[in-house]
Parts: C-alpha cells; structure tokens; sequence
C-alpha cells in the first residue's frame, strides 16, 4: 500500500493530506466526496499503525479479484460501527431487509431505478448485484455478471442507477460503498443535495427507499398536495410522483403515517385511490436496533389510475421475537415472505399473509395500522396428531425445569409466610430494617426537556411500558424534547430501579438497564438510584417483595387511579444485611428466579397449544375426518 521509500523519506501525514488535495481536484464526483474532508488521523504513529495493520491482514493473497470482496467487508464494518461512526447509521437499513425488498420488486435490466434517500448506497448496490445475477452468463466455466443483457438496454447498468444523499459524510461514505462493490459511480446519477426541495423533472420504473422520518422537518417537499412538517410524509409523496406509468416502489415507513389523520390521512387516501398498494410488509419489533427503535413497515405499491382493491398484509412481527443483539435480523425471517409474495394463491397458503378490501380500509379513515384488520387473518391449524406431540415435549420439558424447584429446597421448616413487615428484632444478627431513604438517592436527576434539551431525542419509558411479571422494560416511546409530554422528567440511569407509584400492588417496578442510561421516565415513577450501602439487584428483588408492596398497598389513596406519594415510597422499608450477604441473597434467588419464570413460560405454552388443540380437533372432525384411536376412546370414557 505505501512504498518502503515514501515511508523513509516523507511524512506518512503528510503524504496523506497531500493525496486527499489531489482527490479534491480530479473532477466534480471527486470534488464532491472530498470537500471538506477532514483528516481523522491525529498522530504520525495513529496513521502508520493503522496501515500497518491493513497491510497486515491475511486476505490479500485470496482476494483473487472477486469484486465484492472488499465491499462485503466495508458493509461489515458500516453495520457493526453505524451506531457509533458519524455518518453511518444515520439512515442504516439492515442488509437482510433490503436483499427481500429487491427480491420482490425484481427490478430489470432496462428499468431505471431511484433511492432519493440514499445513504451509503445499500439499496442501489443489492439492486444492481440483482439485476447482474439475473443477466448473468458463463466464461470459461465462470458466472459473469451482466452476459446476458437485451439489445435495448444501457451500455452499463449503472447508468440506471440515481441516488441522492443530503449529508456530505454519509455521502461519502456511500460513494466508497459503490467504488468497493466495483460500481463506477461517474456511470450513475450520484448526488448530493435535498430531494425535497427539488421538482419532480424525472420519473423512474423502481423507488426503493428508507427516508428519514421523525421530528419536525423544515424541508418540505415542493410537490406537495398535503402539509406536513413530518420528513417521512414528504418523502412518501415525492416518490408517489416520482413513479412512471406502471413504475412501482418500496418504502420503508414508520408506524404512524399508517394512522395518523391530517396530511397523512390525505397522503394514504391518495395512494389506495391513485395507486395500487399491493402489500403492507409489518417488520419485527425493533428491526432497526441498535440505530433505532421504532416500529417499521414497507410498503409496496406500483402507480396504477385504477387505485386499489385489496390490501395484503404480511405480519412478521406478531409471531417473531424483538429484534435485538442476541436475535438479529437476518435473511432467515424474510424467507417465506420472498418464497410467497408472487401469486395470490401463494399468499392465501401463508399463514402470515392475509388481505382486507379497499373498502373496509376507506371507511376506517384510511388507517392502514395492520392492528385494525387482525380478524381479517386466517387462523389456519395444525393436525390434532402433530398438536399432541407438542403437548407431550412441553409437558416433558416442564416437568424438568420444575423439578429442582420443588426438591431438596434449602429452607427449614414450613412457619407461617406473611407479607407483613418483620419486626427489627426478628431479624438476624447484622441485618437492620432501613427506609428507602436511608439506602437510595430518590429521583436524583429531572429535566425539563422542552426548555433544556428542544432538540435531543430521549426513549421514554411510562408505566405501561414494564412488563408487570419479569420486571423489564419491554417497551418505550421515542420523544423530542420540545414536543415531549409534560411527564416526561425523571432521569434513570443504569442499575437504577423505578417503582410505580400508581396502582403499586401490580408491581410496575423494573431495574434500568444500560441501554435505557441517561434516558427518561414518566413522573408516576419514583427512581431509586442504591447508595454504596445497597447492591443494585439487592434492591430490585427487595421492593418486589410481598413486604414492600404491602407497605405501598396500605398507602394508596383514590379508588379509580390508586396511587401513592413519593414520600410513601422514601418512607417503605426493606430488611438490609452487609453487602456479602445481600450478594449471597440475590446469588440463592436467581437460581429460583429462572426456574420460576421457564415454569410460567411453559404454562402459558401450554394453555396456548390445549387452545390450538381443541379448534384443531373441531377443525377436522368438521372436516370429514373423523376417525378415533382405541386410546382416544378409552381416553373419552375415563
């Protein structure tokens, strides 16, 4: 990479600085990569280091040409550093959901195609590697892409490629993304600017996008027919006019375009009576983690004057676990969605797909939230047999993650348990009983966000958003701090525990993980942050505990919103021994705690599949099937 007498006679800065001059003037594509380009490297050591490194690696002598070998690596490093890196994960979309959307648009060799949100490129590069592979021909016993191509078509594909790209960095690191694929981009439309704020003078036979959305943009878009301070509804109508005759688009969307009225409301009437909305893809739960957390859908619709008649949905979030860092997304949860999106009688097959007429969808406001038409779904079932097999693992399962809970158990006795609080004096030698206020900083930090923070964006956790049994937040609401609701105050912080003050007895307390730090609360919660005098998870099982909440319980006041003070909280006590032995406390229960909750786990399985059984039996003996074991016989009598 860098000759040994460069090393000996030039400054490795230097040099590079030098390089990046140049750039800046080899042409207007250059020009625009490289403007104010800023060398991140701080020290002569920092720059060779790393080129060290590089020149290190073990993959240059089995690169062989392959072309995708260093894009495949760039994308890599984009998706692991897009929430840290400037630039990267702006607008990042997970490479797996962008292979089904381009699986399904199928784009081709002549159709010219346009992301006005372009980033760094991800969607133009899978459509170009799509159509390559569809064109793709034999050399010397080698596939090569782009052989097989009609006489109409572009001398290069890339020429039908358009992207445009607002911020300069992430530009930049999308114009790499091409160079790395092998895509020229001075062969394709590559642009730096605004969609919005330009006029619709070309229109193009495929839009894939992933526009910004969120918060209250100042651009809008010139063609406008309905007004909207909202990023992602501006975009959505640029690329409704930005569709030829027959053109079609995928458009990722958050949630609340699908059901907000106004300018929304407008934009989705528009698209149901001018276009044909073919398919509502509803994405998992948090499918963009860690670079968001909102709840996404795509849409897939082709200009048609005719409009719509039935629009089909694809549920991949009911049945699919949240997306996280031990459940990323991959091409394995598209796949049956790709295999069964051509052809109605491959959809109606699916169990995921299901369709709601244009009708029912016009006379609810046009809210197109998959939520409201869930009895539409087919509720399709498995044969009894294969039911009954399941139903005799899940018992065989159950049966072992229960049995070390209830055998040789360490506790001495069987006295009578109580909810009450223990008397100091009952309590062993070392332990005192302690108010929370004598072990924890209580509600140590609030903001006032639309006067301090307008502008920073905060996950927001209310009560709704704790899961009442295990203790987690599960959930949260995205706000900005100028339009933040005026609840929104608390601030937690990691190995914090928040305890609901409303309705206590349903034990709406959790422990703040990392992801949630710095982060807020609704003011219904008090937020306890463990002095040195209490271990964290110590603290947490302590006010879960049938003594706490019963203090809580006695305290509440109001009949319809049972509620209690914050000084009620400061006020409740929990028994505290030296922190050795709150360690051992929490050590013991943990080995109980999972236990408990596999056990609940399996319970609730298994009411599921006694539920599926019975409508599974109905659903073939209503069938004509009708044959009946001896066993089942014998079963019936007993």
């Amino acid at each position: 990479m860098v000759s040994n007498k460069v090393r000996r006679e030039q400054s490795l800065l230097a040099t590079y600085d030098e390089m990046i001059d140049q750039l800046q003037t080899d042409g207007e594509l250059a020009r625009k990569a490289f403007n104010n380009f800023n060398n991140k490297f701080g020290s002569e050591t920092t720059l060779k280091n790393t080129i060290d490194d590089i020149e290190s690696l073990d993959f240059w002598d089995q690169y062989e040409g392959y072309s995708d070998f260093f894009g495949d690596a760039y994308e890599f490093l984009l998706e692991k550093y897009a929430d840290k890196a400037d630039g990267a994960g702006e607008y990042f979309t997970p490479r797996p959901l962008i292979h089904a959307m381009v699986n399904v648009v199928d784009p081709g060799y002549t159709e010219s195609i346009y992301d006005p949100a372009s980033g760094t490129n991800g969607f133009l590069i899978e459509a170009y590697n799509h159509v390559g592979d569809k064109t793709a021909g034999e050399i010397r016993g080698q596939s090569r892409q782009f052989l097989e191509t009609p006489d109409d078509g572009p001398r290069s594909y890339a020429e039908q490629l358009t992207g445009r790209e607002l911020t300069s960095q992430t530009y930049r690191l999308g114009l790499m993304n091409l160079i790395l694929h092998d895509i020229d981009p001075t062969e394709m439309e590559s642009l730096r600017g605004n969609s919005l704020t330009r006029s619709v003078d070309q229109e193009y036979d495929v839009v894939l996008a992933n526009p910004p959305y969120g918060g209250n943009g100042s651009d809008k878009f010139t063609g406008a027919w309905a007004d909207s301070p909202a990023p992602e509804t501006n975009f959505l109508q640029l690329i409704m006019r930005s569709l030829s005759k027959n053109g079609r688009a995928a458009v990722i969307v958050p949630e609340g375009i699908l059901f907000r009225g106004g300018a929304e409301q407008s934009v989705r009437e528009r698209l149901l009576e001018q276009y044909n909305l073919d398919c509502v893809l509803v994405l998992p739960e948090s499918s963009f983690h860690p670079y968001a957390e909102v709840d996404a859908n795509v849409l897939f619709f082709e200009r048609d004057s005719e409009g719509t008649d039935e629009v089909w949905y694809y549920d991949m979030r009911s049945d699919t676990e949240k997306i996280k860092e031990s459940n990323p997304l991959t091409k394995n949860h598209f796949e049956e969605f790709v295999q069964n999106f051509e052809g109605e009688e491959n959809r109606r097959d699916t169990e995921h797909f299901f369709t709601v007429p244009e009708s029912d969808i016009k006379s609810n406001d046009y809210d197109l939230n998959h939520t409201q038409y869930k009895e539409y779904a087919a509720s399709q079932f498995r044969h009894p047999v294969e039911v009954a097999e399941q139903i005799e693992d899940t018992l065989s399962t159950f049966q072992s993650v229960t049995q070390p809970l209830v055998t040789g158990i360490p506790f001495s006795g069987k006295g009578e348990t109580t909810a009450n609080i223990p008397k100091e004096t009952n309590l062993p030698n070392g332990w005192s009983l302690e108010e929370v206020s004598n072990i924890c900083e209580v509600n140590r930090t609030n903001y006032n966000l639309e006067r301090d923070y307008p502008d920073h964006q905060f996950k927001y956790v209310s009560v709704s958003d704790v899961d009442e049994e295990s203790g987690e937040i599960y959930n949260h609401e995205t706000i900005t701090g100028s339009t933040s609701p005026s609840r929104a105050k608390r601030v937690m912080a990691e190995e914090d525990t928040i305890v609901s003050t409303v309705r206590p007895y349903l034990k709406g307390f959790a422990k703040v993980p990392d992801e949630y730090d710095g982060h807020i609360c609704s003011t219904a919660f008090a937020v306890l942050t463990p002095t040195a005098a209490i271990d964290s998870d110590y603290l947490f099982y302590a006010v879960r505990s049938p003594m706490f909440v019963e203090q809580l319980r006695r305290e509440q006041r109001g009949a319809a919103y049972p509620a209690v003070g914050i000084q009620d909280v400061k006020d409740a006590k929990i028994p505290v021994p030296d922190i050795d032995v709150q360690k051992q406390v929490v050590s013991q229960y943990t080995t109980y705690e999972d236990g408990i909750h596999g056990a609940r786990k399996r319970v609730r399985e298994l009411q599921e599949l006694f539920d599926e059984y019975e409508n599974s039996i109905l659903s073939y003996l209503l069938q004509g099937d009708l044959s009946v074991t001896d066993s089942q016989s014998d079963l019936k009598n007993d």
